[in-house]
């Protein structure tokens, strides 16, 4: 990668993702100098390296699926270790996380009335692969329910009367394009100063603007100590990438409150999900309860990367309620999430936005 304003951002916004490369999209584009309007059409897999030659890739496979496959095949060919690990709860980080290991629901497995076991998957062929692994082994699934992490939030936010409907990503960029066309009319400032760093004609490319929300939020959750570490980071690159990354990060927070006041659903998941983390904060296992009266523990699996907002819920979902949580992160990107863990953790407040609707 060059130098250059946008090798500087690439190296800014890659100090707080975690794991570096994951969930950042336009840095990732920008790392490998392709058009902001790529963003629609780039199948997934390219924006990650390269498979090694002569790899077969299975194409109807999730790309998580290709990923870990060709780790596991590297690290078997140059004979690596690598040690499935489990790491207990701590006082920063006060839930268990499992590197490198699959969940074994079926040793849990058994005949009930009721769900004890609230299991949270990212995709839905993870889910699938669980559920098969049970019907596999002639297990029952009667202690297990099976959920996105969206619809729990859902159900811990409606319990307490929050808001649950949120815009799809069609419906955003719609509201974007309005936001974007007024600011341009009024020559606000973030608008003038993002303009001067991707280029004029935002109303015109609204998912230009969007991704950038959308990487901001993934490393920040729009918390506000979060953002104020981005943008010291800002400050330590030299113009005019110092100049360009303040004008990402100060949109990315204008946008994201133009759409919070300009509509009534949530303007994105993420959203309803620090809402959830804020009523479990106030709450505690009241709140737990009247969502999921009888789990008592949760799984979260099939996570390839660890987005701040998921890291606060599951730190406040730990902390504050006596409901058992387990963290399971693949072989790849498992131990570099399990390292920056308490760093992502140690904020106050967790859930916090900066954002007033």
């Amino acid at each position: 990668m060059g130098s250059g304003p946008e090798s500087d951002w690439f190296a800014v916004i890659q100090r707080f993702a975690v794991p570096p490369c994951v969930g950042s999209r336009v840095a990732i584009l920008q790392f490998q100098n392709l058009n902001h309007s790529a963003i629609h059409t780039l199948p997934p897999r390219q924006i990650h390296h390269r498979a090694p030659l002569n790899t077969e890739i299975p194409t109807s496979k999730p790309y998580s699926t290709i990923q870990e496959t060709l780790f596991r095949r590297k690290r078997d060919t140059l004979g690596v270790s690598f040690e499935t690990r489990e790491y207990a709860r701590t006082s920063s980080v006060p839930f268990t996380v499992h590197v490198d290991t699959v969940p074994t629901l079926r040793d849990r497995a058994q005949r009930t009335t009721e769900s004890r076991e609230l299991v949270v998957t990212t995709v839905q062929p993870h889910r699938r692969n669980l559920r098969d692994q049970l019907r596999e082994h002639d297990c029952p699934q009667t202690n297990f329910e099976f959920d996105r992490l969206l619809e729990v939030a859902r159900r811990v936010t409606g319990s307490s009367g929050g808001q649950t409907a949120v815009l799809d990503r069609i419906d955003r960029l719609w509201q974007l394009k309005t936001v974007l066309e007024n600011a341009r009319r009024d020559g606000v400032a973030w608008y003038t100063d993002l303009a001067v760093s991707t280029g004029t004609g935002l109303p015109e490319r609204p998912e230009v603007v969007e991704a950038i929300r959308s990487e901001i939020e993934t490393v920040t959750g729009f918390h506000p100590k979060r953002l104020d570490a981005l943008r010291t980071a800002a400050d330590e690159t030299s113009p005019p990438a110092d100049r360009d990354s303040h004008a990402r990060v100060d949109a990315a927070v204008a946008v994201q409150r133009a759409l919070t006041r300009r509509v009534d659903p949530a303007p994105a998941p993420d959203t309803v999900i620090r809402a959830a983390t804020r009523t479990l904060a106030a709450d505690g296992d009241d709140a737990w309860q009247a969502a999921y009266e009888t789990v008592d523990r949760v799984t979260v699996a099939g996570t390839a990367s660890l987005p701040a907002t998921l890291a606060d819920f599951l730190r406040v979902l730990g902390a504050e309620t006596t409901v058992d949580v387990h963290l399971y992160l693949r072989a790849a990107t498992g131990p570099t999430i399990r390292d920056r863990l308490a760093a992502v953790c140690a904020v106050d407040d967790p859930g916090r936005e900066v954002i007033d609707p």
